[in-house]
C-alpha cells in the first residue's frame, strides 16, 4: 500500500499509510500556510498524534484534536506529561535513549 505524506503548512504534516493516519505537530489555527475551511477534512479519519516538541507552532490545536477524538498521542516524555497534566487521557512518553 502506498504512503501519503501532505504538508499543512509550517512543521505540520499528515501521514497516511496502511490504514494508519498519523498527525504530526498539529498546528492549523493560525497557521499562516494552511487554510483554516480545510480543518475538518485536515483531521478526518486521524488515528495517532505525533509531537516533535512543545513550541505552540507545533502543538497548538494538539490538545484540542486529541482530547475531540479520543487519538493516542506520542512524544517526549516531558511533554507527554505536560499533556497529560492538561487532559490528554493517551499521552505516551518516550526518550530518544529509552524505551
Amino acid at each position: 500500500m502506498a504512503t501519503t505524506v501532505t504538508f499543512l503548512g509550517h512543521g505540520t504534516f499528515l501521514v497516511e499509510t496502511n490504514g494508519t493516519h498519523v498527525l504530526i505537530d498539529p498546528f492549523l489555527t493560525g497557521n499562516p500556510l494552511f487554510p483554516e475551511d480545510r480543518r475538518a477534512e485536515a483531521i478526518e479519519g486521524v488515528t495517532h498524534i505525533l509531537a516533535s516538541h512543545g513550541h505552540g507552532d507545533h502543538v497548538g490545536d494538539l490538545i484540542d484534536i486529541a482530547k475531540s477524538n479520543d487519538l493516542p498521542v506520542s512524544g517526549m516524555v516531558e511533554l507527554m506529561g505536560w499533556l497529560g497534566n492538561n487532559g490528554v487521557e493517551k499521552a505516551n512518553g518516550f526518550n530518544k535513549g529509552g524505551t
